[in-house]
């Protein structure tokens, strides 16, 4: 099981994306999956870079846990810097008197149903939201991608918007 919830997990994820900036082979490698985020599990650098770079502080997640989180991995290699603010609300947000991404792009992104599209969705939004994402979030929506996902993003993508 993936330890979302584990404040070191996520100290390892940010540090492992912080160490991308030194290791941008790996970075590119990972964005060119951006098209069949899936397929980072293939990719020596998946397994050399951020698989390796966890199990060495400690998380050593089962092979499906490390497919699962593959097409979020990709997602994050795509943004440039990382917001403590949640990927619903980060869309939601304001800028010169609309929500940064559109209610009908954002109801597409919705409609997606396979983890493969939203990753390939993410890594497009990540651009037009100034390369930023939320960590935490893009790996729980990713790995978790449901209907409950769905729902929980869209009462906070809209009630953003009604404040």
């Amino acid at each position: 099981m993936i330890p979302f919830k584990d404040d070191a997990f996520m100290t390892a994820i940010s540090e492992w994306w912080e160490s991308l900036e030194d290791d941008r082979g790996q970075r590119a490698a990972l964005r060119r999956c951006a098209g069949k985020p899936g397929d980072a599990s293939l990719l020596p650098e998946y397994h050399r870079g951020f698989v390796r770079f966890l199990k060495t502080r400690g998380f050593n997640l089962d092979d499906r846990d490390w497919e699962n989180i593959a097409p979020a991995v990709v997602v994050l290699a795509c943004a440039k810097r990382l917001s403590d603010t949640s990927l619903p609300r980060l869309m939601a947000q304001s800028d010169k008197g609309s929500e940064l991404v559109r209610d009908a792009r954002f109801r597409r992104l919705l409609a997606i149903r396979d983890r493969d599209g939203l990753a390939l969705g993410l890594c497009r939004l990540v651009k037009q939201l100034d390369g930023q994402c939320n960590a935490q979030s893009v790996l729980k929506s990713v790995v978790f991608w449901n209907d409950m996902t769905r729902r929980a993003w869209a009462r906070e993508y809209y009630s953003v918007q009604q404040q």
